[in-house]
């Protein structure tokens, strides 16, 4: 990858790699309900056995990879189109290609940036109870 990195200066290169290292590109979970039930985020942070620590969440996801039981395991089955299992790791995570590149990391800094965007948003209005 490093002809396609350098097609960029060094200061975009810094921009794209410290917008990974925000709270936006943390969070992975889908936001929708499945069933009007928990989303994996919200079972994973109210569940008393998560407590939404993540590496008891990842935990929860080695184990429904090995078909185990877990805190989530209800959770995950909802949601199994989003945790699939990839070909074997066989599927080339970077084709080498630069417009594909270039597309992956307009829309990575756009995703984080929105995701930071509605974190700020949420953190700074005031909580109703």
């Amino acid at each position: 990858m490093r002809h396609v990195i350098e097609l960029f200066s060094e200061e975009k290169n810094e921009a794209f790699q410290s917008t990974g290292y925000t709270i936006g590109e943390m969070m992975v979970f889908l936001r929708n309900k499945i069933d009007g039930k928990q989303t994996i985020d919200g079972a994973r942070g109210l569940n008393g056995k998560t407590l939404d620590w993540f590496d008891l969440t990842f935990e929860c996801i080695r184990r429904h990879y090995l078909l185990q039981d877990s805190p989530l395991v209800e959770t995950f089955s909802r949601y199994r189109a989003f945790l699939p299992l990839l070909d074997d790791f066989k599927t080339p995570l970077v084709t080498g290609e630069v417009n594909v590149f270039i597309k992956y990391r307009r829309q990575s800094i756009e995703f984080v940036e929105a995701r930071n965007r509605r974190i700020d948003i949420t953190l700074s209005s005031p909580i109703s109870g």
